[in-house]
């Protein structure tokens, strides 16, 4: 057994250790068919699932190539329009692994999804044009929900952290529904529906 200490992408990237309210990490390398053990370190903590070690398992090996280019991507934004960096997104859809990416300085995100596997990972998932797919957004403190379809997803609009976005609705009349704890407006002629939370 080989141990080897994996760190957030975005250390890599600067060559030295940050402080994050959520993290990516990507282990490259694996052996396929293989189960892997794993521990979280953060700061001087130590998270090992309560003495029973995380685990993941690879599938196998599958062909490259062939595969049609398509990615899902976007833009990100605090309540104040600024670039929300650093956020953790997370795509997921019935039949399908989940996948997942930071959102860059740029607030730009993508998530390729040519190398996409069904959930057993034993073969590559192509999503049907009418499947929905749930995208989640969170900095660690706020957060946000996509609802949209594939056949729309090569083009999500812009995304504010805490509100949630229905792109599946289109052609709907103007119905505010009200609660103490959000509210819900579904403009006229809109193809979206978004929810903000107080």
């Amino acid at each position: 057994n080989t141990e080897r200490a994996i760190l957030d992408e975005r250390d890599i990237r600067s060559e030295s250790t940050g402080r994050y309210q959520v993290h990516s990490v990507t282990a490259i390398n694996l052996k396929p068919t293989t189960t892997h053990y794993f521990t979280i370190l953060s700061g001087a903590n130590v998270y090992d699932n309560n003495g029973v070690v995380y685990s993941v398992s690879t599938g196998k090996q599958l062909p490259e190539g062939g595969r049609k280019e398509r990615s899902i991507g976007g833009t990100v934004l605090l309540e104040n329009g600024e670039p929300a960096r650093g956020v953790l997104v997370i795509l997921t859809m019935d039949g399908a692994q989940p996948l997942s990416a930071l959102s860059k300085d740029s607030e730009e995100y993508l998530i390729p999804l040519t190398n996409l596997r069904a959930l057993d990972l034993g073969t590559y998932y192509t999503p049907l044009d009418t499947d929905s797919i749930d995208v989640a957004f969170t900095d660690g403190k706020i957060s946000s929900t996509v609802r949209t379809l594939f056949k729309n997803s090569g083009n999500i609009p812009s995304i504010t952290l805490g509100r949630q976005y229905d792109f599946t609705v289109e052609n709907v009349e103007t119905t505010p529904i009200a609660s103490p704890s959000s509210s819900f407006t579904r403009p006229k002629g809109s193809k979206s529906t978004i929810q903000k939370n107080p």
